[in-house]
């Protein structure tokens, strides 16, 4: 910008000094003499020459000052628009605001901010607030590529394009007659790139008549798009984070960040949910304070700890504790995270309730070896037992004895009173057989009203473990043989509930390891039950080679 002050301001000081000295000059010749006049001459001429330099020397202040203060203007402004960024501001408000400021503080020239689409194959339109609308909305989607307008040019090869004359370059072709109507004859456009030197869009200043950017528009031009790109970013980032923070925060699995101490530093909704904890009672807790339910013990601990601070991931199952004390199992994986000199800083733990997987695997299990109606263990699991046995009195040297027990008088009941009545009296007799044995001990229903007792870890000597085997043998059949009060499910006349007795017999086989297998100690112990009923019911016998 430069500044002229009227010429007749100028002359008019430098006129009357000159009419002055000439007619001093005549004078001094007449009365001094010739020299005299000469050197009265030079002093009047440097005299002028004084008022000239002093002139301009106030002009180019005067310009300088204007300059300055306009610069310092457009910086307190830049500021706000840095300020708007630092602050989140939308995205269009700033870009509006910087093309408003180009166009404020350099009224010749016009702006429009174009931003990359998603398809990153055109321009959209973004910010042109002095611009004729038919024209921001005839170039919002512009192709991106070679020799399609300055914007598309710009986009296309990543480098500056400056047209001074849109009437006269072939990259306006097909825009020719759209600029001719906005009344726009010189374009520059430069590339906005962010922090990897992608295109993120387009900044471009017009201007009404043919001009071509000297060094200071050039920095100008850069410096505003440079501006345009960081606002680009910065929003473009806080919309990854918020995605982020919302994909987190609302993930079905429980998500949770620690420090090295296992001191909680974020939680999303799930691991709340999961917990019972507020996000606020998490926040700076000890995770293993909260959450131990005792049921791992120092040494798993210590295995995860090691895994993890040596930069490992883990992957395993827990059984945790809520805040109302409830346990729950919970599927974990624990991440490491590492900072720009790879040291571990961080630990990422997404965990998964897995508790009615649990319930599940337990049912099903429950299901392959456990009969529904006892609760015991069934023949497969009995069959499992039974081998484990084997080898642990192989290696021991010490006997086993497995029983096998029959109802004597069930059938009647069964018939008199239906099966509800008979799986009633089942029930109880089985509650009734797992009061006779040890916790190492098994007792399992084998079908019908059939029993199985398999007695582990009895005495070496063989006199000693028969007599162990006889008194528990003793003791089912006492307790077995008193009497069962079963409650009718209907009622008959003024009857709801019957007594029934009901003895069993009992057919014991010992051994000792290897010299048979499971399924001939079971063949031992049926026989001598039948030979128990045989003999009269209520009884016990021990299965004899010679049987």
């Amino acid at each position: 910008m430069h500044l002229r002050l009227p010429i007749s301001k100028l002359a008019a000081p430098a006129a009357a000094s000159l009419a002055f000295i000439a007619v001093l000059t005549l004078e001094t010749i007449q009365a001094l003499g010739i020299i005299q006049g000469l050197l009265t001459g030079a002093l009047a001429y440097m005299l002028v020459r004084h008022l000239q330099r002093k002139a301009d020397t106030e002009l180019r202040l005067s310009a300088s000052q204007a300059q300055l203060k306009q610069r310092t203007a457009e910086l307190t402004h830049q500021n706000a628009v840095l300020e708007m960024i630092t602050h989140n501001a939308e995205l269009p408000d700033i870009l509006e605001m910087l093309a408003l400021l180009v166009e404020v503080h350099h009224p010749d020239m016009l702006c429009s901010i174009l931003l990359l689409d998603q398809d990153g194959q055109h321009l959209r339109h973004s910010a042109a607030p002095n611009l004729p609308e038919f024209y921001n909305q005839a170039i919002d989607g512009l192709s991106i590529g070679q020799g399609v307008c300055c914007c598309g040019t710009a986009a296309f090869t990543g480098k500056r394009i400056m047209i001074e004359d849109i009437q006269t370059h072939p990259y306006w072709e097909n825009y020719r007659t759209l600029a001719q109507q906005a009344n726009l004859r010189s374009c520059w456009s430069q590339p906005i790139k962010d922090s990897s030197e992608r295109i993120v869009g387009t900044f471009a200043i017009y201007q009404r008549r043919p001009a071509t950017p000297q060094a200071p528009e050039i920095m100008l031009i850069e410096h505003y798009a440079a501006l345009a790109a960081l606002a680009i970013e910065r929003t473009h980032s806080a919309e990854a984070l918020r995605l982020h923070d919302a994909a987190l925060n609302f993930a079905a699995n429980a998500i949770l960040i620690t420090d090295l101490q296992a001191h909680i530093v974020w939680a999303n909704h799930a691991f709340s949910e999961l917990t019972g904890y507020a996000f606020e009672e998490l926040i700076g807790k000890e995770l293993s304070k909260l959450l131990n339910s005792g049921h791992q013990d120092s040494a798993f601990y210590e295995k995860l700890w090691t895994t993890i601070l040596s930069g490992n991931s883990w992957h395993g199952e827990l059984i945790n504790r809520r805040k109302d004390g409830s346990l729950y199992h919970d599927e974990t994986s624990i991440t490491p995270v590492r900072d720009q000199h790879q040291q571990v800083t961080h630990f990422v733990a997404v965990k998964q309730d897995i508790s009615a997987r649990k319930e599940q695997e337990e049912h099903l299990k429950n299901l392959a070896f456990y009969d529904a109606l006892t609760q015991l263990p069934n023949r497969r699991l009995l069959l499992d037992r039974l081998v484990q046995t084997l080898a642990s009195c192989t290696r021991s040297g010490r006997h086993g004895a497995l029983m096998f027990l029959d109802l004597d008088n069930f059938k009647p009941l069964n018939d008199k009173f239906g099966h509800d009545i008979g799986d009633l009296l089942l029930t109880a007799a089985a509650q009734r057989l797992t009061t006779c044995i040890r916790k190492e001990d098994t007792v399992s229903r084998f079908g019908g009203d059939e029993f199985v007792v398999l007695l582990k870890d009895m005495d070496n000597d063989h006199a000693t473990a028969i007599a162990q085997a006889t008194g528990v043998a003793e003791k089912i059949r006492t307790v077995l043989a008193e009497p069962y009060r079963l409650h009718l499910l209907q009622s008959r006349g003024d009857m709801d509930e019957i007594e029934h007795r009901c003895t069993s017999s009992i057919g014991i086989a010992l051994f000792t390891g290897p010299d048979a297998g499971a399924d001939e100690i079971l063949r031992q112990a049926d026989v001598a039950m039948y030979r128990a009923k045989t003999a009269g019911r209520n009884r016990i016998c021990f299965h004899t080679p010679d049987n």
